[in-house]
């Protein structure tokens, strides 16, 4: 299986005033999109690989804001608990403008794996953006926000 990626270009802090507040004052705010004020209300990590002899050759990982964890690994269901650092750098990912403009662009990735595939899905305001991000993960480039979260979320 193999995703087609797209490009993203991300912007900086606009400095516009958001709900009163002027988000080049505050380093949390300068790089949240005014989109990302819109709370998130579900976050899944997907991986699948295949050829497949086992039961499953997928799971995933469902995370809500309070940082609970519903998985699936291979079959067998779960749940877990971030830990408040684990939750409060997600958060900050999920809420950054670069990760926005990725889930409804495209992120720039490397070439994927081909018996593997990673998508992230993506639930706020009543809506759902799914982008597959099996290069990013496997592949690079190094630093990129679906790896952190990919990072941070499976681990669990």
């Amino acid at each position: 299986m193999s995703a087609v990626l797209l490009g993203f270009a991300c912007g900086g802090s606009t400095g516009l005033p958001v709900d009163g507040v002027d988000a080049s004052a505050d380093a949390s705010l300068a790089d949240a999109s005014p989109d990302a004020l819109v709370k998130w209300q579900k976050l899944a990590v997907d991986n699948g690989s295949g050829p497949c002899p086992q039961k499953s050759c997928s799971s995933s990982w469902v995370v809500s804001p309070d940082g609970h964890i519903a998985k699936t690994r291979e079959g067998d269901a779960g749940a877990g608990q971030l830990t408040p650092s684990d939750l409060i750098e997600l958060d900050s990912i999920v809420s950054s403008r670069a990760f926005l403009d990725g889930m409804t662009n495209g992120f720039v990735c490397n070439q994927p794996p081909t018996d593997v595939s990673v998508s992230l899905r993506l639930e706020r305001d009543g809506t759902s953006q799914t982008q597959g991000v099996t290069g990013c993960v496997f592949s690079g480039p190094t630093g990129n926000l679906p790896r952190r979260i990919s990072e941070l979320v499976t681990k669990y």
